[in-house]
């Protein structure tokens, strides 16, 4: 069977007209008549929620028109007439003249008998719509603590004549968090993240005081993260790196309890983890610190093991940021002649390469590099006539070659030859003669490094006691004023030592540790001098 058609308003007024004017059947005229007003107020509604207030005020008068036929009431002519100038208010966005109006409309409508439910609610109706203008015209100029004053009331109308549960409640607490959202964002964009943060947790708490979650909830608490996550990064442009990992830790636990993680959020969160890890990874390098780079790269590999959605430009960032490590941390070891270090650090990068399949361009700098510091190591053996050590380092050089690795700072034919030149000093005889030759240079070579520093300790504390008066306040940085006391100088003293104490050093370079402790020898020795000519 088909749909019946709807019957057109233009219909019922037709038929009141011709009723009217036969005037045979008075009951007849009252049903078109009650049919129109009916008609009327639907299609006050259609035109309120499409914000026609112009429409509105027509379709008003004609409901008052044929009230008026029925003998309208004194009271129900002034609920038309407040109504009216409250449409006429809202047409021309004077928004809170309009809702004193409607206020008043509704405040007489329901002490009227004769005004019927539908009528009360289509002022119902436009009472929210006023509120509702407002606060959206309120957003609009970023007077958001406004409109969410405005749009808590619609809640509390809503709430008070829809029910908690009705679809009107729940579009107005939606647009009550859609302000707390756009605060929020508004001071993300202006780097004010804490109140961004404080503000969208009051919506979120809103809803679960009402226990009603609704799409715009949903987003509050993406927001959160999103938020989060710029603050983070904000925190990283400033150097706060810790705080900035702190903060993504939480962000990446919360969307893994919310959403799983399978989740684009769970991801999302992983990677800014990841890129964070990295970030702390070169800082450490530029500090010099290369263990606890290391320690950090290797924190970003372990995140991105599963490379579900990992881009290759990430992980590659992770794994050479600890191979650079450990080939920077070779080359201190290196620059203090320490080549077995140097090298184990060089075998660290390569296995760390091995490991994760790295292309062969992108570490065929730290293969130069070990067969140069093998170099370096064997010619500083030959220096000092250590055979052994020659041979070992051949060896090691040897064994790398045939594992597939090739340099030209220590080429295969150039371990042959000096594989040949080795055999030959040890056929000769030379190879005992070095070898007493080199201890008898050891022995020298101690001997002279203990007079050296004996020297040194003699020199730097003749020098000290060369330094006038001035001088010496000079180099300790304590102001002559005429008023020094052994008070000031034992304050200037403990300024120093809180300075340069090694305790304050630990994660300082080694070059770094040395020039502190040479400094704070002399501030002793400056120290003495001065509590003792000054009373």
């Amino acid at each position: 069977m088909g749909r019946k058609k709807k019957v057109p308003i233009s219909f019922w007024e037709e038929q009141l007209e011709k009723e009217k004017k036969e005037n045979e059947d008075p009951e007849k005229i009252k049903f078109i008549r009650n049919v129109l007003i009916a008609e009327y107020s639907k299609l006050y509604e259609k035109h309120l929620a499409k914000g026609k207030y112009k429409k509105i005020n027509e379709i008003n008068d004609k409901i008052h028109e044929i009230k008026k036929e029925i003998d309208v009431s004194s009271k129900e002519e002034v609920v038309w007439l407040f109504e009216k100038k409250a449409l006429d208010y809202l047409q021309n966005s004077a928004y809170d003249e309009a809702i004193s109006y409607f206020k008043i409309a509704l405040e007489k409508s329901l002490t009227i008998s004769t005004i019927s439910p539908d009528e009360i609610k289509n002022i119902r109706e436009s009472l929210k719509k006023a509120y509702s203008e407002k606060g959206y015209s309120l957003l609009n100029q970023n007077k958001f603590d406004d409109a969410i004053d405005i749009f808590k009331k619609i809640l509390d109308f809503c709430l008070e004549n829809s029910g908690k549960k009705s679809k009107e409640t729940k579009d107005a607490l939606d647009n009550l968090i859609m302000c707390y959202n756009k605060k929020g964002e508004y001071y993300a964009k202006r780097d004010r993240f804490e109140d961004a943060l404080n503000i969208i947790d009051k919506a979120i708490e809103i809803t679960h005081d009402m226990d009603i979650e609704t799409e715009t909830a949903e987003l509050a608490k993406k927001n959160i993260a999103k938020i989060q996550t710029l603050f983070a990064l904000n925190q990283m442009n400033k150097g706060l790196y810790d705080s900035a990992i702190a903060n993504l830790k939480k962000i990446l636990k919360t969307t893994l309890l919310i959403y799983g993680n399978d989740s684009e959020d769970y991801i999302e969160a992983r990677n800014n983890l990841i890129k964070g890890y990295n970030a702390r990874g070169k800082n450490f390098l530029e500090k010099l610190k290369y263990d606890e780079a290391i320690s950090i790269f290797e924190k970003s590999i372990e995140l991105g093991k599963d490379k579900k959605d990992l881009t290759e430009e990430i992980m590659n960032e992770s794994i050479d940021g600890i191979i650079k490590a450990y080939y920077e941390k070779s080359c201190v070891y290196e620059d203090y002649g320490k080549y077995e270090d140097a090298i184990v650090n060089l075998e660290q990068a390569l296995e760390i390469g091995k490991m994760h399949k790295v292309e062969e361009v992108r570490i065929n700098y730290i293969v130069d590099k070990l067969f140069l510091v093998f170099k370096t190591q064997y010619n500083f053996a030959s220096k000092n006539h250590n055979f052994q050590k020659m041979k070992e380092v051949l060896d090691r050089s040897l064994n790398f070659i045939r594992g597939g690795h090739t340099s030209l700072n220590f080429d295969e034919d150039t371990i042959k030859k000096c594989f040949e030149d080795l055999k030959g000093w040890e056929t000769s005889g030379d190879y005992k003669r070095s070898y007493e030759k080199r201890k008898d240079y050891s022995r020298y070579q101690d001997e002279e490094k203990k007079e050296d520093e004996k020297e040194k300790k003699e020199d730097k504390k003749n020098y000290i006691d060369t330094l006038s008066i001035k001088e010496l306040l000079l180099k300790f940085e304590l102001e002559d004023n005429g008023n020094i006391t052994k008070e000031s100088i034992r304050e200037q003293y403990r300024y120093w030592v809180d300075l340069l104490h090694p305790d304050k050093n630990l994660n300082k370079n080694d070059v770094t540790i040395k020039k502190a402790e040479e400094k704070l020898k002399e501030i002793n020795s400056i120290y003495r001098k001065l509590i003792e000519r000054f009373p």
